[in-house]
């Protein structure tokens, strides 16, 4: 498979990555899945708090309606839902 990364909004060229990608994101969700099994049934620790997590899905809700949008997202309607919540 090809990866292609590229700015959102910028007159950049893309970056291609070449070579073997398994699973969903490139592996990442079956080690996410896997430590957050280990939180549940061993009792490790998380490796970040709540309000990592929420500024990670802020970013992320904000990629897809920059992705939606064709243009770049301000992200300080996020952080300040964040910081209200």
């Amino acid at each position: 498979r090809n990866v292609e990364l590229r700015k959102i909004g910028f007159e950049e060229e893309s970056n291609h990555f070449e070579g073997e990608i398994k699973g969903g994101h490139a592996g990442g969700d079956e080690i996410f899945t896997d430590y957050w099994s280990k939180m549940i049934h061993e009792d490790v620790p998380s490796l970040s708090d709540i309000e990592t997590g929420l500024e990670s899905a802020a970013v992320c809700i904000a990629c897809d309606e920059a992705m939606l949008k064709n243009q770049i997202v301000d992200l300080s309607p996020y952080w300040k839902a964040i910081d209200a919540g």
